[in-house]
């Protein structure tokens, strides 16, 4: 019976530390402060970057979660928010119906870095540029 009991607590412990590898903390940085607050009544039009690259590996639609995340926190202040793939920079510029559109934002992936965070401890490394 003591031994039944403490192979038990052996893989309680060993369910433990498993699960405790599989937490996630992310931090981000603003580089500088706005200097003016978002319009709600004028809508966002943004751009989908790149996908970002670690040495020779690139990582699949890196680009399209970037500006997915992008669209999440803007649609919080305003309910006219789209993503698009068809152009970037001034391309965009040019196309966006200002009439519908107050801002168009281009985010660029700097530096992607996706590591097994589950088994190794080490964070993801994103950095974002985006310019609105």
């Amino acid at each position: 019976m003591v031994k039944g009991f403490s192979s038990r607590i052996i893989g309680l412990l060993c369910c433990l530390v498993l699960l405790a590898g599989c937490s996630a903390t992310y931090t981000h940085e603003v580089v500088s402060d706005p200097r003016v607050t978002l319009d709600r009544g004028k809508g966002v039009f943004i751009s989908t970057p790149k996908n970002g690259w670690y040495g020779r590996q690139e990582y699949r639609d890196s680009g399209k979660m970037t500006a997915n995340a992008i669209m999440a926190a803007f649609s919080r202040f305003t309910s006219n928010v789209v993503v698009t793939e068809q152009c970037i920079g001034i391309d965009c510029l040019k196309a966006i119906n200002t009439d519908r559109y107050g801002y168009y934002v281009e985010p660029q992936i700097l530096h992607w870095e996706d590591r097994a965070t589950e088994w190794s401890g080490l964070p993801d490394k994103i950095e974002i540029k985006i310019s609105v």
